[in-house]
């Protein structure tokens, strides 16, 4: 077969080629477009409409309440190498109320605060100070408090009043 008779095979085939795939083509789109219509779901009553917007509206208004911030700071004074153990109590004592914390260290403290129930956060302040090692959960989880404990070696001025060491 020369050159000429080559092309006109092929050419041949590409008008058979095209024929065929266009109207296929068009039979599975419109295929697809029918099977779509036929299987949509029916839009909702207007009852269930409404019904899951004031679902929706009642969820929104009952989000949980900010937690407050504690009015004062705890700070627990002790020896560099009682650091690391001062703050697994804090944060001890803290899970023990229902509570969960977040620390963070920098050159001269840990810094740990204690996001708590408000039922416990006066049992919670005097562990702390006490160096109560356990403390059970008393209360209602929500409304909480965010109580600020710091945990510092004690600087010069403070080692004379403070008798933890």
């Amino acid at each position: 077969m020369n050159r000429s008779g080559m092309l006109k095979v092929l050419f041949m085939a590409g008008v058979v080629f095209i024929a065929l795939a266009l109207p296929i083509s068009l039979l599975v789109i419109g295929g697809g477009k029918m099977w779509r219509e036929r299987n949509a779901s029916p839009p909702l009553p207007a009852e269930v409409a409404d019904s899951l917007r004031a679902s929706a509206e009642r969820a929104a208004n009952a989000a949980l309440p900010t937690p407050t911030l504690g009015n004062e700071r705890l700070t627990v004074e002790c020896p560099p190498e009682r650091v690391e153990i001062e703050v697994r109590r804090i944060v001890k004592l803290t899970r023990n109320v229902g509570g969960a914390a977040s620390l963070w260290r920098d050159a001269s403290a840990t810094r740990v605060l204690a996001n708590i129930p408000e039922s416990t956060e006066e049992a919670f302040r005097q562990a702390v100070r006490d160096g109560t090692e356990d403390l059970a959960a008393a209360g209602s989880p929500i409304p909480t408090v965010i109580v600020n404990v710091l945990i510092q070696a004690p600087s010069a001025k403070v080692k004379a009043n403070n008798p933890r060491r």
